[in-house]
């Protein structure tokens, strides 16, 4: 198990992430968000940098998108895909529709983040 001396505990992650334990275990029932770890009571465990990603969720819910889209998003790749990017995409260098180096489109639903 990773060093849980590193890690949150739920609820503190919670409080940090100014959310609730419920919200948490279903973004994670989703797919949306993993704990690094678990104690073998189920105790929950994040990183610090877990609050990053639940920022992210919520900014995207903010640009419209549901739950279910950003679960279909899969965070994990849509980042992945932005490491590609040479250069950040933004109002004045939209370079991302379709990708210049691969010249694919991006997924619908990130689309309408650039």
């Amino acid at each position: 198990m990773t060093e849980t001396r590193k890690l949150l505990k739920i609820g503190v992650f919670a409080k940090h992430a100014n959310t609730n334990l419920r919200a948490l275990r279903y973004y994670e029932g989703v797919g949306l968000l993993s704990p690094a770890a678990c104690s073998q009571g189920g105790i929950r465990y994040y990183r610090r940098e877990d609050l990053n990603r639940i920022t992210l969720i919520r900014n995207l819910q903010k640009l419209g998108l549901t739950l279910d889209e950003i679960q279909i998003a899969k965070l994990d790749s849509a980042t992945e895909k932005l490491k590609e990017c040479e250069v950040t995409p933004g109002p004045h260098n939209n370079h991302c529709e379709p990708c210049e180096k691969p010249g694919k489109c991006l997924p619908e639903v990130l689309s309408g983040l650039f």
